[in-house]
């Protein structure tokens, strides 16, 4: 862990908090690299190319010994206005410029760096330094090459100046074990000139594909930085190859001249724009605002990458699920019934990640168990399926969540006690659990378990992380409590009862349906008030042995094409559904062939949700992944565990058979 403190532009350190895409930019070129106010104009528009794709600039200095992730306008001008006064900062001379209060420029090395302590990953340059002619003798090697040995960022640049020697450079990359990847080339670029005639150790053809081999490299845990090589824009070839030639000519002027270290370079980019009478410094600026556009996109694509997942809020439990023997049994009342009592684990929340986990997907769970035995023994079920439980708080003097549930003889619930307490401690922890959650995620998924206050909180958050949110309504009475938080969400999943009783808060009571109404009936006229009321952008209803409906506001229109569908299931028998479209904001999915003796219902309606879940992560639109969470629902009736065990990642591989327009 550093100790340094840094001072963040404002909107450097809402991306950072928030996990949005960060690109740094180093100050060299601000400070060393042109005059004034040319440095600052160029610095501006280098930027805004940066969050043109939606990415965040951080352009990284030292002023009076504090070091800047990211420039507000009036330290950019600051910056801009010192100058060649500012030191040139590289992993050597932090500690020096620090303790003197002293302004920096942050060199390649420098910015990799004080980037990688501030948790930015992607970092655009021009170019990087290498080893110099002569190193033999001079053994001058920039401090580039050692801190891409040591550092994991990713650095985009037009490769290395042709006055090094690139292929010494290329050499003492591999030996420090750094990938130097040609970005769209087989080539290692020259700066100026699209290819040194020497091959990149590997290639990649779009910023997606470079992505993904950046963050491979970040998941192994390498501890070295990566090269994007990306070459200068064939637009600018010709003045580049002017530049090129008064490059040569100022190489051979310096040998003339008796400089070393760090003299070299400012006599050489000098020299080189005296000759070309300015022109250099045009193709230099090209040249910086393409590595931008390239580096904006990785970083972009690298957040959309690792952001697969889902953070659930909600609860935990132990079920406790006793059902009469007899199927014609309605329950017990003030007596007792011959039966089978099991002991298995549940809790909404939980309910919907081990579907979702089941399936493939990564899920995160936000929650809390007591310090005592089922606590434990909560907690290494959900890790051994897969789970990730780093969220759970385990609250030492609290007993751990139970569901006391009578079924009839058919598996529909009766009644239930529950004792869930121990749900206090996801209020007092979500809010410092979840922004950090919500980084590697791009689905926020909230049961109603929790005050109303703290869901409106995490909306809040996944909103200012522009991760979308689903909520999942539990239960009546949870239902309605929560209904003044839910105001713009994402997606809303309800039973009928549950949605009727939504809208009875937000419309008032509505009037009976008809006797002839359906189910689908219900679900579309009491959806449709309050989607308009309660201003969500989906409903999915769950209308139970029926099958579901989907619900749109009219700035998101659904689309799904009329046919009947069978998924089949190994072992079970196979999901039929009629998939009608009623209009542009209406998906009904009746089910064919309703289960009528289920073994159990309780764990149906999380899993519609955490199948559709885990469906809509791997891609799919909103309207197939609802097929996929209704098979996920049909399965979990033929369990006696809320979450059918015989999910897996195959199941979203299922393809519909026979398919039949209606």
């Amino acid at each position: 862990m550093h100790k340094l403190e840094f001072n963040y532009a404002p909107e450097v350190r809402e991306a950072l908090a928030t996990g949005r895409p960060v690109v740094a930019l180093e100050s060299t070129i601000i400070s060393h690299g042109m005059p004034y106010p040319q440095n600052v104009k160029t610095a501006r528009e280098v930027e805004d190319v940066i969050r043109s794709h939606g990415v965040t600039p951080a352009t990284i200095g030292i002023l009076e010994g504090v070091v800047c992730i990211g420039m507000t306008p009036e330290e950019l001008e600051t910056f801009g206005r010192l100058g060649p006064k500012c030191h040139k900062v590289s992993r050597r001379d932090l500690a020096f410029v620090l303790a003197a209060r002293a302004n920096g420029a942050t060199t390649v090395a420098g910015t990799m760096l004080l980037a990688h302590l501030a948790g930015i990953r992607v970092f655009v340059t021009g170019g990087i330094g290498g080893v110099h002619r002569g190193a033999e003798e001079s053994w001058d090697v920039s401090a580039d090459l050692t801190e891409l040995g040591k550092t994991p960022v990713a650095v985009v640049c037009a490769g290395a100046k042709s006055i090094l020697d690139i292929p010494k450079t290329l050499e003492y990359l591999e030996t420090q074990g750094v990938p130097v990847v040609g970005f769209g080339t087989e080539y290692f670029p020259a700066f100026f000139t699209p290819s040194s005639g020497l091959k990149a150790s590997c290639s990649v053809a779009s910023s997606a594909d470079a992505a993904r081999l950046c963050s491979e490299h970040f998941r192994l845990g390498l501890s070295t930085g990566v090269v994007l090589a990306n070459p200068i824009p064939a637009d600018f070839a010709a003045e580049a190859e002017k530049v090129e030639a008064a490059t040569l000519q100022a190489v051979q002027e310096l040998s003339t001249k008796k400089l070393e270290g760090r003299e070299v370079t400012p006599f050489l980019l000098a020299r080189i724009e005296q000759l070309t009478k300015g022109e250099s410094l045009k193709a230099n600026i090209a040249l910086v605002k393409n590595n931008a556009r390239v580096g904006a996109e990785v970083a972009a694509e690298l957040y959309r990458l690792e952001r697969t997942g889902a953070v659930v809020v909600g609860g935990m439990a132990i079920d406790i699920i006793s059902k009469p023997d007899d199927p014609g049994c309605l329950g017990a009342t003030a007596t007792s019934v011959i039966g089978v009592t099991r002991k298995t684990y549940g809790g909404v929340g939980r309910n919907i990640s081990e579907c979702m986990a089941r399936l493939g997907a990564r899920v995160q769970l936000i929650s809390a168990v007591g310090g005592d035995s089922l606590g434990d023994e909560l907690l290494e079920a959900s890790s051994s399926i897969g789970i990730d439980v780093s969220g759970v708080t385990q609250v030492a003097d609290a007993r751990t969540g139970t569901f006391s549930g009578l079924l009839d003889g058919r598996g529909d619930l009766v009644g239930a006690v529950v004792d869930m307490g121990v749900y206090s401690a996801i209020n007092d922890n979500a809010g410092s659990t979840l922004p950090p959650a919500l980084r590697s995620s791009s689905l926020l998924i909230l049961d109603a378990n929790m005050d109303p206050s703290v869901i409106s909180q995490a909306l809040k958050q996944g909103e200012a992380a522009a991760v979308p949110s689903w909520f999942e309504t539990v239960s009546v009475p949870k239902a309605q409590r929560s209904v003044g938080a839910l105001q713009g969400i994402e997606l809303v999943k309800p039973n009928l009862a549950e949605l009727k009783a939504i809208c009875e808060v937000v419309a008032g009571p509505q009037p009976p349906p008809g006797s002839k109404a359906s189910p689908f009936d219900e679900a579309r006229r009491y959806g449709g008030v309050t989607l308009e009321k309660l201003g969500v952008k989906r409903l999915l209803v769950s209308c139970g042995r029926h099958g579901a409906v989907l619900l749109a506001a009219s700035s998101c229109p659904v689309s799904a094409q009329s046919r009947t569908v069978t998924l089949p299931l190994e072992g079970l028998p196979p999901l039929q559904l009629a998939v009608h479209q009623q209009s542009a904001h209406c998906v009904e999915y009746q089910l064919l062939a309703p289960v009528d003796s289920p073994v159990s219902t309780t764990g149906a309606g999380d899993c519609l949700m955490g199948g559709t879940a885990a469906a809509y992560l791997k891609g799919m639109p909103i309207e197939t992944a609802v097929v996929y969470g209704m098979l996920c629902a049909h399965a979990a009736l033929f369990a006696d565990t809320a979450v059918s065990p015989m999910l897996s990642p195959a199941v979203l591989r299922v393809k519909p058979s026979p398919v039949a327009k209606l």
